[in-house]
């Protein structure tokens, strides 16, 4: 059974039963906050980063604000946007050095082995994507790689240049900070 919701005064009533004071923001403005800009779980989830003092079944903090909660939020939303854009060019990057590799690769057919290697012939993720299914069927279910591109999401993105590396036996550069930038993005 789910738990009922709560107005936005019951809200600012929990957290101040939990010792988090309105001084650097007021209670009007906290509420104008919590209708428009962010909610409960979220702001409440900042609460973590301060010392928690158990008192019984409840808790308290003590010199917590909820002007402090707000600004962690807005820190929280400005680093989230940085790492979104950091993820975005290196998928990029990524792409622009996996086409390079393999327009001066003198194999023929290469990217065809390439792609073999990753879907082993399930290209579900491809055709199966509203965003992706039309560009599929463009293609007459047979894509370049080039198209690819487009097509494939950043995990398979990185499995295809790994995947490139691997068969010239090498080790692929970077790889492993790749799934880490794959997790960020996602």
């Amino acid at each position: 059974r789910m738990k009922q919701s709560v107005t936005v005064d019951e809200q600012i009533a929990l957290l101040k039963s939990h010792g988090i004071t309105f001084e650097l923001m007021d209670e009007d403005s906290a509420r104008e906050f919590l209708r428009s800009r962010s909610y409960f779980f979220k702001i409440k989830s900042y609460e973590r980063n301060y010392k928690r003092i158990e008192i019984g079944a409840t808790y308290t903090y003590s010199g917590l604000d909820f002007g402090h909660l707000v600004e962690l939020s807005y820190l929280d939303f400005t680093l989230s946007r940085i790492c979104l854009s950091l993820a975005l060019s290196t998928e990029h990057f990524l792409k622009v050095r996996l086409n390079q590799l393999i327009m001066n690769d003198p194999k023929p057919d290469l990217s065809e082995t390439l792609v073999r290697r990753i879907l082993h012939g399930d290209t579900s993720s491809i055709r199966c994507n509203p965003y992706t299914e039309d560009m599929w069927e463009a293609c007459n279910n047979a894509p370049s790689i080039w198209h690819l591109w487009e097509l494939l999401p950043l995990n398979e993105h990185i499995r295809l240049y790994s995947s490139y590396f691997d068969y010239h036996d090498m080790q692929a550069p970077y790889a492993h900070l790749l799934f880490i930038v794959c997790k960020l993005r996602n």
